[in-house]
């Protein structure tokens, strides 16, 4: 792993915190967990929009 830092807001580091001892894991281990679900979601969303750009193609292979 890489260390990285990124500055948070007061709300967002007390809803971390609470979330956290909540389920009984690091702050940090949420984090990662979040950007995990972002990236998928990203990498999902991207393919659909590849998808959706060929369907749009027309014949002579101009952008509809």
């Amino acid at each position: 792993m890489t260390r990285y830092n990124v500055y948070l807001s007061a709300p967002q580091i007390d809803a971390l915190r609470r979330i956290a001892e909540e389920k009984g894991v690091p702050v940090a281990e949420l984090i990662r967990r979040a950007i995990d679900e972002w990236l998928e979601r990203q990498t999902k969303l991207d393919g659909f929009f590849k998808e959706c750009t060929q369907w749009s193609r027309v014949d002579d292979g101009h952008w509809g």
